[in-house]
């Protein structure tokens, strides 16, 4: 329930302000007038970094390295149009949401151990 509640908040909350703080790095470099490229990939590089080393002392659970990473994305599909970004979240969404709705529909994942009683033509026998 905490999880559910809590921590999965602070997940979505931190996505938020990631890509937020994209926006505006990106605006301000172009108002500057400079390569906005080499300075966000040193940023991620270090976020990295930090993230790797939160995990290997600290927590394994540590989220730095997965932004890292999605921030190497984020910055190769900056240039997309509006339309096409929003296509493929849905999609990456609706297929997600496919597979991971498939995997709860499976006769494995009762917790039955593989005795799947009233199961019907999924038994694995």
């Amino acid at each position: 329930m905490v999880e559910a509640l809590l921590a999965m908040k602070a997940y979505l909350l931190f996505s938020f302000l990631f890509g937020y703080s994209f926006t505006l790095q990106l605006d301000s470099a172009a108002r500057r007038g400079v390569d906005f490229a080499p300075r966000f990939r040193r940023r991620l590089a270090g976020l990295f970094v930090l993230g790797i080393l939160h995990a290997v002392l600290l927590f394994q659970g540590d989220i730095l390295t997965t932004y890292a990473l999605l921030g190497l994305v984020l910055l190769a599909t900056r240039r997309v149009a509006v339309g096409t970004a929003l296509r493929a979240a849905v999609l990456l969404t609706g297929g997600i949401g496919f597979v991971l709705a498939l995997a709860g529909s499976s006769p494995t994942s009762s917790g039955t151990g593989g005795s799947c009683v009233g199961c019907g033509s999924w038994a694995i026998r």
